[in-house]
C-alpha cells in the first residue's frame, strides 16, 4: 500500500489511550505502599499539569478524553486517510483490551504490555501472542519493580525468543515532566546482559535512548552480528569504539551492531 506521502508507511510506536491504563506501573504501586496513595495522587496531578504546559508550549492540541469506541473510530479514519500499512499500538489498557481494539481494524496491530515481573508473565506472553493475536512485547523499563537482567525474568526472555517477537523497551524518563527520571533500568545499558544472553531476540529501543544516546551506542557496540550494514558513525581521530565528542567531524564507518536487531522505534527514527 502506498501512503498519502507516496511511500509505504508503518507507524511502529503508538499508544492507544485507554481509561484502564496504569500510568505508573509497579513503580507507582511500590510508591503508594511506602508513601501513601495521597502522595501518588499529588504526583499524578502534577505530572498532568506539566504535560499540559508542554503541550501548550509546543502548540499541540490537548488530548481529548474519548470513549474507547470513538477513539477506535478516529484512529481507523486516520490510518485510512494517510494510507498506513499498519499502526502498532504498544500499550492500550491491558492485553485483552488491546486485542479487542485491534480486532476493529485489519491494520491495527497490538503488543502485549503486561508487567514482566507479574506472576506467570511468560505464560501470559504466550497467551497474548498465540491466543489474542498480539505481535510483540512492550516494556516501560523505568516502571518495573526489578532489574531487567534479574534471573527471574529469564522465562520471559525465553518466551520472547521462542515466539520470535520484537521487544520494544522504553528507557529514559517516563511520563514527561513530573514523571520518573531515575531507576535501575533508566539506561539502555540495563539491557546489556539480556541482549547477550538472548542474541536472537529483536530488541527495539525507541527515542534514541530517550536522553541516553551514549549508553545506547555502547549497548549497540557490544552486540556484534555478522553481515551488519553500516549503522552508526565513528569519528575522525578516534580509536575504534570511541564515542564522538560534540565537535568531532563525523566520518562513515562500518559498525558491528546489526540494524535488524534494533530497528526503528518511534520518536527519532533509529536504524541501528
Amino acid at each position: 500500500m502506498t501512503s498519502a506521502f507516496g511511500i509505504p508507511l508503518l507507524d511502529f510506536h503508538a499508544h492507544f489511550p485507554h481509561p484502564d491504563e496504569d500510568l505508573w506501573g509497579a513503580w507507582g504501586r511500590a510508591y503508594a505502599a511506602r508513601r501513601g496513595q495521597a502522595r501518588l495522587d499529588l504526583l499524578t496531578r502534577r505530572n498532568y499539569q506539566a504535560q499540559v504546559e508542554w503541550w501548550r508550549r509546543w502548540s499541540f492540541p490537548l488530548p481529548e478524553q474519548l470513549p474507547v469506541g470513538e477513539a477506535v473510530r478516529r484512529w481507523a479514519r486516520e490510518v485510512d486517510r494517510y494510507g498506513l500499512e499498519a499502526i502498532v499500538f504498544v500499550t492500550g489498557g491491558g492485553n485483552d483490551a488491546l486485542a479487542e481494539i485491534c480486532r476493529a481494524h485489519p491494520r491495527f496491530v497490538g503488543f502485549a504490555h503486561h508487567d514482566p515481573f507479574s506472576p506467570r508473565a511468560a505464560d501470559e506472553l504466550r497467551r497474548a501472542v498465540r491466543e489474542l493475536g498480539l505481535r510483540g512485547y512492550k516494556i516501560l523499563a523505568p516502571s518495573v519493580a526489578g532489574a531487567l537482567d534479574d534471573p527471574a525474568l529469564d522465562p520471559v526472555w525465553e518466551a520472547c525468543e521462542e515466539l520470535q517477537i520484537p521487544v520494544l523497551v522504553h528507557f529514559g524518563p517516563l511520563s514527561g515532566g513530573g514523571g520518573i527520571a531515575y531507576s535501575r533500568n533508566i539506561s539502555p545499558l540495563a539491557l546489556h546482559d539480556v541482549a547477550k544472553g538472548f542474541p536472537t531476540v529483536p530488541f527495539v529501543i525507541p527515542h534514541f535512548g530517550c536522553g541516553y544516546p551514549t549508553e545506547l551506542l555502547l549497548r549497540l557496540q557490544q552486540v556484534p552480528l555478522p553481515g551488519a550494514r553500516p549503522a552508526v558513525r565513528r569519528h575522525a581521530g578516534q580509536p575504534h569504539g570511541a564515542l564522538p565528542g560534540a565537535h568531532d567531524p563525523p566520518v562513515p564507518a562500518q559498525h558491528p551492531a546489526a540494524p535488524d536487531r534494533y530497528p526503528a522505534g518511534g520518536g527519532v527514527p533509529l536504524a541501528v
